[in-house]
């Protein structure tokens, strides 16, 4: 592999660096960038829209730390997520919510993809495109994951292409999905959220004492009854003092896409991706109204999470109800997802191929 010479201009790389002793990789052009923790999950640590100065991240109360340096009080029966878990954007594989397990390998909660460190080549670096390809495999599941992060000169436009090979001589199953919550500098009560789906759900449990919806029900996406049987617009977001938290997750899709504008800031964050690998679309939304650990109330945050599955369920629950994806001995599974940054205001009806 060829190391072209440092440059600061067009798209640009840097492989070498590090944070909180964490190696990272930075992606850049003209309008974005985007710092990746290879040591810690390929998380998207930073997605930040230069114009503005604008980091579209979440930042969780517990700061990012080096997990070679921490050393927790007890162990969880949650897992080790929440001890390393420090917003941003997480690949989660394989399984999605609460503990389980599957032939014989126990999960913590969100599975093991996220906890690990993966390993990383540069495929294309010039003023034009930058282009990085990552990969690792699971020590509980036969599964090899690679993907490759693209930026092209002057977009505002993150490609990512990825697959999951099945490296076992017999079929396994998997819940696949991404986790990008979005920060309060860019959330408040004036964004509003349109997308692709025509259904919403509450999950079957009560996943917060102050949660609006009653669990287990079905509306017509934006309009839902709350459990008082107030009438509720869900495309728009909450404000910071509405005290509430909610998990719904979306149905029947006529396209697989969703923006969130900040129609006062005038700029939004967009996604399109693969509806074969990620037909479902759940939604993670805190108004400072959950409470207890790990959050005890601090929290304004929002993630739209593209995944195979039904939330808050686990790998084992997945495979009892046919939502999870069942992958081949040596087969792959490929899937492409789209980040569209755009500037303006008004509401979406989609986006185009390239976004």
């Amino acid at each position: 592999m060829s190391y072209p010479p440092e440059r600061n201009y067009g798209c640009r790389l840097i492989t070498d660096g590090t944070l909180k002793g964490l190696r990272t990789v930075v992606l850049e052009n003209q309008k974005l960038r985007v710092t990746v923790l290879v040591d810690k999950g390929t998380d998207i640590f930073e997605l930040l829209y230069k114009p503005l100065d604008l980091d579209f991240m979440w930042r969780s109360p517990m700061p990012l730390h080096n997990p070679m340096n921490f050393i927790p009080s007890s162990s969880s029966s949650f897992g080790s997520f929440y001890d390393h878990y420090e917003g941003a954007w997480q690949e989660i594989v394989p399984s999605f919510g609460p503990p389980s397990s599957y032939k014989g390998a126990e999960f913590g909660l969100h599975g093991e993809s996220s906890l690990l460190p993966w390993n990383f080549r540069v495929i294309d670096d010039r003023p034009e495109c930058v282009s990085v390809d990552f990969w690792v495999r699971l020590y509980r599941s036969p599964l090899y994951i690679e993907k490759r992060l693209t930026l092209e000169a002057n977009s505002s436009v993150l490609k990512i292409n990825e697959y999951i090979e099945n490296e076992g001589k017999e079929s396994i199953a998997v819940m696949w999905g991404h986790h990008p919550a979005l920060s309060e500098a860019f959330l408040d009560e004036h964004c509003t959220i349109d997308l692709g789906y025509r259904k919403m759900c509450t999950p079957e449990v009560l996943n917060f004492e102050q949660q609006r919806f009653a669990p287990n029900s079905v509306f017509d996406w934006p309009m839902a009854q709350s459990a008082t049987g107030e009438m509720v617009d869900v495309s728009q977001m909450p404000s910071r003092e509405n005290d509430t938290a909610d998990v719904l997750y979306f149905t029947e899709p006529d396209e697989a896409w969703y923006a969130v504008t900040n129609q006062h800031l005038k700029v939004g964050f967009g996604m399109r991706w693969d509806i074969k690998a990620f037909p479902y679309l759940w939604m993670w939304q805190v108004c400072h109204g959950s409470y207890g650990y790990p959050w005890y109330g601090r929290t304004y945050n929002m993630a739209l999470e593209l995944v195979t599955s039904p939330p808050a369920r686990g790998i084992d629950s997945a495979v009892k109800d046919h939502t999870a994806l069942l992958i081949p001995p040596g087969e792959r599974v490929k899937a492409y997802v789209k980040v569209i940054i755009y500037t303006g205001r008004g509401r979406f009806e989609g986006f185009s191929e390239n976004g």
